[in-house]
């Protein structure tokens, strides 16, 4: 009873370990291989989904009015980038 404890532990702790780096790998992709990610703005918002998350729980779905926000302020930047 002790081993297959163990070895449950192991197994469990290889998952946790194996999402963890997957996660930390779709980090990396998305920050710095990614095609788009030369794209000026929120880092949070190139990483991951917690951006767009937080404004369309936050205040009744506003992720449309932070995503026009976000526009307005990256806007000229992003028009140079791409040779506009």
């Amino acid at each position: 009873m002790f081993e297959s404890y163990s070895i449950s532990a192991l197994v469990a702790g290889a998952v946790v370990l194996i999402g963890i780096s997957s996660l930390l790998q779709r980090v990396f992709y998305n920050l710095y291989l990614h095609p788009l990610a030369h794209i000026p703005g929120p880092k949070i918002a190139a990483a991951t989904y917690l951006y767009q998350t937080y404004y369309s729980l936050v205040g009744g779905s506003r992720y449309y009015i932070q995503i026009e926000k976000l526009h307005h302020e990256y806007g000229k930047a992003t028009m140079m980038i791409m040779g506009e």
